[in-house]
């Protein structure tokens, strides 16, 4: 069993502020609606730990608080397993481990939690039937605190469970034994990154985002697979490690045609169009691939938005998959081939 640090808060906050001071001004994702979020989460990390925030921050980076069983998705899900001839079995919550549990809605009650825990159990199961990788043969990780659902005897996952439908899907088109070299951009905490390590043969994992999510990527990560496996954050990177971890403005240091393999997951619709036009030029440049994009095929903000279906894709990139996503409506996914 791994030796997990007892604190790592105050070296999480000291990253958070080097990074922001690195980060230069004119930065698009730099700007006043991105700095107020980003305060708000370096907030909670100071006032509900580092080591708890798979059940606090997490929320905020992709793990959705499902707390109400007539939740749509939860619904598709069960029908989704049904139609697959799967009698769902029922996930529990270990009611002795509910400790610092802060939702976006509120506190965490007993009906929340157990619409939570049907809803991942059913997701779980969802994720089972298209697992070709055994990307749930691998465990969760303790440290962070996940939320304690349980299958049975096994500690279950949103996370370890979304993360699997994404690459087995990306499987499907390249080759996991081809795939080594990845970047992704915006990484949340580094769930993809941390099953993708285990999964595929990866020499060089880049993660590009901003303050406070890379401070939190990198310091998980480092706690999960060893100080030696990453680069920690530099304003003067040397790309030496298997992790990495820079700001959007260091992305002109990066090789042409080095990866294999490009990743966002739900944050293309959320930034103004012209930042994500940027990455995709830079994506053109460094990868010589496939692309995978999962996100809303429209965006849900008003403005300089663009939604999946809406960006105006290289040329040269052949489209390999352009597909709805059978539980999350809206939710688009595309993979392009690059190379």
């Amino acid at each position: 069993m791994l030796d997990f640090p007892a604190d790592l808060t105050p070296r999480v906050l000291a990253d958070i502020d080097d990074m922001y001071g690195a980060l230069a001004d004119e930065t698009p994702e730099g700007g006043p609606f991105w700095q107020q979020l980003g305060e708000q989460h370096r907030q909670m990390i100071a006032s509900s730990g580092f080591a708890n925030f798979k059940r606090t921050i997490n929320f905020q980076y992709g793990q959705w608080g499902i707390s109400t069983y007539r939740n749509r998705f939860t619904a598709r899900l069960l029908f989704a397993l049904l139609r697959r001839g799967r009698m769902p079995k029922i996930a529990r919550v270990d009611y002795s481990n509910v400790e610092g549990i802060r939702w976006k809605q509120g506190h965490a009650t007993p009906a929340r939690l157990n619409a939570y825990a049907l809803y991942c159990g059913l997701l779980w199961q969802y994720a089972e039937t298209l697992d070709t990788l055994n990307g749930l043969g691998v465990e969760e990780p303790s440290f962070g605190n996940p939320m304690p659902i349980r299958l049975g005897s096994r500690l279950i996952s949103q996370d370890l469970a979304m993360a699997s439908l994404s690459l087995n899907l990306i499987a499907k088109f390249a080759s996991p034994h081809s795939v080594r070299r990845i970047l992704e951009i915006g990484a949340g905490y580094g769930r993809i990154a941390y099953l993708a390590r285990s999964l595929f043969p990866v020499e060089q994992y880049m993660i590009v985002d901003i303050p406070p999510t890379l401070a939190v990527s990198q310091n998980y990560l480092a706690t999960i697979f060893g100080e030696d496996s990453v680069e920690r954050f530099s304003r003067t990177p040397t790309f030496s490690r298997t992790f990495n971890f820079i700001l959007p403005h260091q992305i002109a240091g990066l090789t042409d045609n080095h990866f294999d393999l490009a990743i966002n997951f739900s944050s293309f619709d959320e930034m103004p169009s012209q930042t994500v036009l940027n990455y995709l030029g830079l994506i053109d440049r460094v990868c010589s691939g496939h692309v995978y994009l999962g996100g809303y095929a429209h965006p849900a903000h008003e403005g300089d938005f663009l939604g999946l279906l809406e960006f105006p894709y290289s040329p040269k990139w052949q489209q390999v998959l352009n597909c709805k996503h059978e539980i999350f409506s809206g939710f688009v996914e595309k993979i392009f081939k690059t190379g």
